[in-house]
């Protein structure tokens, strides 16, 4: 969700310390980025969409094995809706590609506080499975997608212009004390992670909201079995 005025201020201030993988935030020009996306997915108007079949696809993203998986006999129709806080272009090396970026607000942390250990990302990856975050970021990742099909046309690249999504916690943003250095180089900043798209997750995630029926079928070719 949108940080309220006065984190949306802080965040301003410290995003001009972090770089994310090669480039910030801060420097995005105002024609690179699009606030507050609100989109509106269809589902298929003739076919249920079981969750058991959303389920069977995220598994398929090894990011997701920790996600609890959502109930087997819950069934979706009509229209998914949300907003995506961030969604921006980076031009790197001539070749542009497509970010999304969205704002979490959690404090973490135990009896005895909050660290920066508590934002570290492999810490995050716990988070983003027991809040559901990697499956929004996969819906996410289908509304980008599928813009990106409407916009580039023939010129759409998934494994070019698919970036990425980067879930930042803010409270765990602190500047340059937030780099973790290791011997084995740097390892990127607490607060930040990155979850990397895998494009045949988003091309049947996006398949099963319009045609569960034809996703299935992909997925029984891929030898993936779907429990009933």
């Amino acid at each position: 969700s949108q940080p309220d005025p006065e984190e949306g201020q802080w965040a301003q201030q410290i995003w001009r310390q972090y770089t994310l993988n090669q480039f910030s935030l801060r420097d995005l020009a105002r024609s690179h980025r699009r606030d507050e996306v609100k989109f509106e997915l269809p589902l298929s108007n003739e076919q249920v969409l079981p969750a058991r079949l959303i389920n069977s696809i995220l598994r398929l993203d090894p990011a997701c094995h920790g996600l609890p998986s959502l109930p087997d006999d819950l069934n979706l129709m009509g229209f998914l809706k949300g907003s995506i806080d961030l969604m921006f272009r980076v031009t790197q090396n001539g070749q542009d590609r497509y970010y999304i970026s969205d704002y979490k607000t959690h404090w973490l942390g135990d009896e005895k506080g909050s660290q920066l250990g508590h934002y570290h990302p492999e810490a995050l990856r716990e988070v983003m499975n027991k809040h559901h975050y990697h499956l929004q970021s996969h819906l996410y990742q289908v509304v980008l997608h599928r813009l990106l099909e409407q916009r580039l046309g023939t010129g759409y690249q998934p494994e070019v212009h698919f970036g990425g999504s980067y879930y930042l916690f803010l409270r765990g943003m602190a500047g340059s004390e937030s780099r973790i250095i290791t011997p084995q180089g740097d390892q990127g900043c607490a607060g930040v992670y990155f979850h990397k798209p895998i494009y045949a997750v988003t091309e049947l995630l996006s398949l099963a909201l319009s045609n569960p029926h034809e996703a299935e079928q992909k997925l029984s070719e891929l030898g993936v079995r779907i429990t009933h």
